[in-house]
Formats: structure tokens, C-alpha cells, sequence
């Protein structure tokens, strides 16, 4: 009567044990077995049996097939417990005697897998591969760890698009300091990410390879740009699988990658892509149960794409190379010479126009009736005592104790039925000034002080721009509102209020100006 052994006699548990026994079975026997706890050159053989039965054993569709394997075994008998020689079948089933053995077949040869470079491969291997890489060979599902050409170019304009808007700036108008400051930071970070994407189109173009996980008939194929590593699918298993969602949408499935007992997390941004991917895997699995069942050769070899090479490493999760962090650093090196060089392009430029309504012309317009602004000699404060703005600007004694316009100052452009309130009932003092705008040209039409905890309407304006500066007491800097339009008709006028403070829902912005503007 032959003799056979099952999973269950390779994990050392019980026909009916239970899966949580089972796992318990599994655990102990790989930190028992595994090769970096075991030094035993016969370790990764055992280890590789430990991962098949647990594979079987933990899925109840093929443990279900399994028993019913069993069951076949009319002539079977108890053996010894023992692990199967590595030129046995990891798969149970019968053991013949040495005369069988001798007259009818060899031994099963279990593919081995291994990891290598692309320039260490033979030319035939190396083709296969690049087909693969490639999905021109319709036996497998591929993963793609990279980005394709398309998604490289696309992302490489991004910041090739910011130093070109750069560049048509720099030939412009000269920039203001803070605005080259900022743009040499800003280099910093884009240019690390064009490295990124220049690394990835040279690869593209000089490697022979793509980043990708390859479920094939009977290997697990992982490859990087010039580095292969090729895994018996019978060493492969595949937990923690979770498929995350954002507003309901799928956005990518994260899983951990067990091979030969080293686990590394992977990720992939194709739903039915993973889905192909597992079922591809339980596809080839099953092809090798199948022949070892049959203790048929010619199945694994007819499959074997490695049969005949030997691959000079063993196979390990490949990493990144670090020479992607040079062209990080070289894109961020680049993007900062450029901007550099157009930084002192840029000095050269004239200098922008002043903006609309921020400087007074030296004079109002001819046509318009503004008598001249006489001139108040500012007041000297010791150094040791704050200044008074207002007093500085009107002179000691020339404050008004009530809102009011100032004596002496502009007060034009009268001809309108249009209003302007000033709310000034939350600050303190306050010397404004209602300034007619006139694209680049800007001067003082109307002057008057508000004292805290009130308010001042200026009457009968006429139709135009204008904004409303002012100064208070002891600030170093000026303010101003934005823009305004006066408009009016035979049948209605603009009535203006606008608040010198923080009110939420407020009508208006205060933008500070240097002192000299006011």
C-alpha cells in the first residue's frame, strides 16, 4: 500500500482542525523555519512547503478539493512525519515504492525563481521580459508601479509651464523683492518634482524595463527599470487586501505582498486590474496542484520560462534606486540657476507703472478747478516723545474739536448730488482726505477730521472715482479704501458709507499705504 502525505500532515494538525488551529500551526512552523531564524540549508525548501499548505488549507474552496483528494487515496497508510525532499513533490500524493519510482517516472522539479539585472540575463530571457513589461504576452496580468509615458510628460509641463510664465515676467516689468524672495523658493519644491519626472522619462527611454508586479502562469514577476525577480507562485500570498473610496468613488486597493515569507506592501490604482491580477495568481496555483497531482513534468516546463537559466540572486522585493534622489536635486539645482538668471535679466526692466490710484500726481489736471495745497512745515518731535501724525500734518493748535473740513485744504469738485460717510464711531481720531482717482493720477478733493466716536458725510460730489485715505494719531503708515465709482443721473445719485473699522459683513477693504501716499 503506498504511502502519501497531505497538508495537513506538512502544518502537523488534524483532518477536521479548525482554521484559527491552523494558523496557529502555520506561525510556529514559520518562525521555526523560516530563513532568517533558520541557517539550515534545507530551510527555504521546508519553508516553501509550510507557505503551500497553508495556502490550501486557509481557502475553503481549495481545501474543499483538497479532502476530496484524500478521499482517492484508496491505498493509503500513516507515515512517518516528515517534510518532502526538495526533488519530491511539495503537492501530496502517492509515494511509490523504489521500483515504481525507478521504472515509471523522476521526480517533480519545483521551479525555483531567483532575481537578477537585465544585463545579466540571457537575450531570449530578456525579450520575454521586455514583452512582458509591455502587455504584449496575453498569458498574465500586470501591474504597473509607475506612471506610462503620457502621465510623465503631462506632469513634467507643470512646472516646465510656471518657469515659462516666469520667464515672459521677467521680460516684463522689473519685480518687487519679495516677489523674487518668493520665487526662488517656489523653485525649490517644483524643481524636485520635474526631477522626479525627468528620472522617469529617462528611464523610459533607456531602460529595458517597467516598473511592475506580473501574475504569470507560474511565477510572480517583479521588475523595477533594469532589475528583475521572479517568485514560484507557490511562494505568493496576498493579505490585507483593502479597496478605499473617496465621496463613493474608488480611488486605489492597498495589499500586503507575501513572497518566501518577506511581506511588502503594494498598492494599485485599477479596481478590476487587482481583481484580474488575484485570480491570475489562484489560476497558476492551481495549475501547479494540478501537476504535481499528476506528478506531470512537461506541465511546469511547458511553462517555465527560467527553465535551462539560472539566476545568479535570490529573489528579494526589489527597492527604488537612490539615483532618483540626484534628479530630485538636480531638477531643484536647475529650476533655482534659471531662476536666478532671470532675476538678474529682470533688473534690467523698467520699473512697473505705479498702480492705479496709489501715488498723487504732482499737480491735479489742467481742467480741473483744485487750488494749489499749501505747504504745513511738519512739526519737530524730540526723538525720546511719540509722534502726533495729525498734529505733524495740520500743525499745534490747528485740530478741530468736532468733525469738520479742514480750513485751507482742497474742497472741489462740488457740482454732484452724490454723498460719501465716513464711520469713524469705532476708532480713534482720524485725518482723511476723499481723493479723486484718474487712472494712474490720484489728488485730494476734499480734507476733514473725524474725531473718534463719530461720523462725517462729505455733500455734493461730483460723478467719478475715488477712494477715501487716512492717517490717525500715532500709526507709522497710512490707509486707504478701495475704489469707488460716484455715479448719478436725473433720476438718482450714490449715497456711499463706509467704516473705518472691523465690522463683519463690512462694505469695504482698508489696504495700508506708506505715510508719503496719504
Amino acid at each position: 500500500m503506498a504511502a502519501f502525505t497531505t497538508h495537513y500532515d506538512n502544518l502537523k494538525v488534524a483532518r477536521n482542525a479548525p482554521l484559527p488551529v491552523i494558523r496557529a500551526a502555520y506561525k510556529a512552523l514559520s518562525q521555526q523555519y523560516h530563513p532568517d531564524r533558520n541557517q539550515s540549508p534545507d530551510a527555504p525548501r521546508i519553508m516553501r512547503i509550510i507557505n503551500q499548505a497553508y495556502h490550501v488549507l486557509s481557502d475553503p474552496e481549495l481545501r474543499a478539493e483538497h479532502d476530496a483528494w484524500i478521499s482517492r487515496q484508496t491505498d493509503s497508510a500513516p507515515e512517518e512525519p516528515h517534510f518532502r525532499d526538495a526533488g519530491q513533490s511539495t503537492e501530496p500524493g502517492p509515494r511509490p515504492s523504489q521500483e515504481q519510482r525507478s521504472a515509471h517516472r523522476c521526480p517533480l522539479v519545483i521551479p525555483q525563481g531567483g532575481a537578477a539585472r537585465a544585463d545579466r540575463l540571457p537575450q531570449a530571457l530578456l525579450n520575454i521580459l521586455k514583452d512582458r513589461v509591455r502587455d504584449k504576452i496575453g498569458d498574465q496580468e500586470r501591474i504597473a508601479l509607475s506612471r506610462d509615458l503620457q502621465g510623465f510628460l503631462w506632469r513634467a509641463l507643470i512646472p516646465v509651464g510656471l518657469l515659462v510664465f516666469t520667464a515672459f515676467s521677467a521680460f516684463d516689468t522689473q519685480w518687487h523683492r519679495d516677489s523674487a524672495v518668493m520665487l526662488a523658493w517656489a523653485c525649490l519644491p517644483f524643481g524636485m518634482y520635474f526631477g522626479a519626472q525627468a528620472y522617469g522619462l529617462f528611464n523610459w527611454f533607456t531602460k529595458p524595463f517597467r516598473p511592475s508586479l506580473i501574475a504569470s502562469p507560474i511565477y510572480l514577476i517583479e521588475t523595477t527599470w533594469d532589475r528583475v525577480a521572479y517568485w514560484p507562485i507557490t511562494d505568493v500570498r496576498i493579505t490585507e487586501a483593502t479597496r478605499h473610496t473617496k465621496n463613493g468613488s474608488f480611488t486605489y486597493t492597498s495589499f500586503t505582498l507575501h513572497t518566501a515569507g518577506m511581506a511588502s506592501e503594494r498598492s494599485t490604482d485599477s479596481d478590476h486590474g487587482y481583481t484580474r491580477f488575484t485570480n491570475k495568481l489562484v489560476e497558476g496555483f492551481r495549475w501547479y496542484e494540478t501537476a504535481q497531482n499528476r506528478s506531470d513534468q512537461q506541465m511546469l516546463d511547458a511553462r517555465d520560462e527560467l527553465k535551462g537559466t539560472t539566476m545568479p540572486e535570490v529573489a528579494a522585493p526589489l527597492k527604488k534606486s537612490p539615483m532618483r534622489f540626484a534628479w530630485w536635486i538636480g531638477g531643484a539645482v536647475a529650476f533655482f540657476l534659471a531662476a536666478g538668471l532671470l532675476a538678474q535679466i529682470n533688473k534690467s526692466m523698467p520699473k512697473a507703472p505705479p498702480a492705479r490710484g496709489s501715488q498723487y500726481s504732482q499737480s491735479p489736471p489742467a481742467n480741473d478747478p483744485s487750488p494749489a495745497r499749501p505747504h504745513t512745515a511738519p512739526v519737530e518731535a524730540p526723538q525720546s516723545v511719540q509722534v502726533d501724525r495729525i498734529v505733524e500734518r495740520l500743525g499745534a493748535g490747528n485740530v478741530p474739536s468736532r468733525a469738520q473740513y479742514i480750513k485751507g485744504e482742497p474742497h472741489t469738485h462740488t457740482d454732484g448730488q452724490s454723498t460719501v460717510t465716513v464711520d469713524n464711531t469705532q476708532g480713534s481720531d482720524v485725518l482723511a482726505k476723499l481723493v479723486r482717482v484718474e487712472g494712474a493720477n490720484a489728488w485730494p478733493v476734499r480734507v476733514f477730521y473725524i474725531p473718534g466716536g463719530s461720523s462725517f458725510t462729505t455733500e455734493n460730489i461730483t460723478p467719478g472715482n475715488y477712494e477715501v485715505r487716512y492717517i490717525t494719531r500715532n500709526a507709522d503708515a497710512a490707509n486707504k479704501s478701495e475704489e469707488f465709482a460716484i455715479t448719478e443721473d436725473s433720476t438718482q445719485y450714490s449715497v456711499y458709507s463706509l467704516t473705518l473699522y472691523t465690522v463683519q459683513g463690512g462694505n469695504m477693504r482698508m489696504q495700508t499705504i506708506p505715510a508719503d501716499q496719504f
